[in-house]
């Protein structure tokens, strides 16, 4: 051991020593046929030099501007996982990194879970103004005894070419 790095040896030769972290990734709640991308660090806390793929199945994916990270002695990088739900669903899976030393012999490799749920926003009402702007008035879902539009805080109003909409859980819309 040497100054807090780990000097580890393989038949006298000093071997990488590979960390990813975090141990998980959670996307949480995103769009269908959008993007959400999470960056996973990944070090050499070892001595020797070390390659290192990762693969993923989709709708999860590794954005690589190399099909490797190169990482030297006490290196690091950053590997980035992309999730595109093709359908409002839960998706869980599980990215695989290997390490290879310089002659690209392998030389261990981790698993990390990456999970994300797909969601379709529901609009209760969508149009397109003269000018080609899209308005969307997302649904929200409260409740609320609502005895006039003051006592209503999370009411909407959206105004576009001159309408005022205004839109409560009872789904009641009024325009001018």
């Amino acid at each position: 051991i040497s100054c807090g790095n780990l000097h580890a040896l393989a038949n006298g030769v000093e071997v990488p020593i590979v960390d990813v972290t975090p141990f998980y990734w959670d996307y949480g709640l995103v769009e269908v046929g959008t993007s959400k991308s999470k960056s996973f660090l990944v070090r050499n806390l070892g001595f020797g030099y070390a390659l290192v793929a990762a693969s993923v199945p989709s709708p999860f994916q590794v954005e690589y501007l190399l099909d490797y990270l190169s990482l030297y002695d006490d290196g690091e990088g950053f590997m980035d996982v992309s999730f595109t739900p093709p359908a409002p669903v839960y998706y869980s899976n599980d990215v695989t990194f290997a390490f290879y030393d310089s002659q690209t012999n392998a030389i261990g490799g981790d698993t990390r879970p990456v999970f994300g749920t797909g969601w379709k926003p529901r609009y209760i009402m969508k149009w397109t103004s003269v000018s080609g702007d899209v308005y969307r008035l997302q649904e929200q879902r409260q409740s609320t005894n609502l005895q006039s539009w003051t006592d209503c805080p999370w009411a909407t109003n959206l105004t576009a070419t001159g309408q005022v909409y205004r839109y409560a859980w009872s789904n009641d819309i009024v325009g001018t």
